[in-house]
């Protein structure tokens, strides 16, 4: 383990694992077919911080940290902010990638859904866009500004 990641997971004993700042994020770790492991939890909660603003939901957020035939897997599932669930499972030679991955493909799935949230409009019929886009309209102080009197005065006569 390289130096970075062994300062990253100094001093973990204190923090807790299963709810994050502000209460937001509530995560339950489980594992399967491999013992538990604080620095993972830790890897998985520090990674995930910025995530936040875009879960925004009251459920917890469950994380599996599995071992099959030699291979990392993590699942995770959590419904989004319009109650659809998302799970999402990666698999790779270490259990640190596989965080690495799984949090890429979270944050994808998530901003994915928050803009499917924020551009929910109706789309416009395209000929009411296209009539509205030809339309010119002209104020009447700039209709007779054009106009030459004498010019109203000829058409008139």
């Amino acid at each position: 383990m390289d130096e970075t990641k062994r300062s990253l997971y100094e001093g973990m004993e204190s923090l807790p694992f299963n709810c994050t700042k502000g209460e937001i994020m509530k995560v339950q770790y489980y594992f399967r077919h491999m013992d538990s492991s604080n620095a993972l939890m830790y890897e998985f909660e520090h990674k995930t911080e910025n995530l936040e603003p875009l879960i925004q939901t009251s459920s917890p957020i469950n994380v599996t940290f599995m071992v099959e035939n030699g291979q990392h897997k993590i699942h995770v599932e959590l419904h989004a902010r319009t109650h659809t669930l998302i799970e999402l499972t990666e698999v790779s030679e270490d259990m640190h990638k596989s965080i690495d991955l799984v949090v890429d493909t979270l944050t994808k799935a998530l901003t994915r859904e928050k803009s499917k949230q924020t551009h929910h409009h109706v789309k416009q019929d395209r000929f009411q866009a296209a009539m509205a886009a030809s339309t010119v309209t002209v104020s009447d102080d700039e209709f007779f500004d054009d106009l030459d009197v004498d010019e109203g005065v000829k058409s008139l006569a």
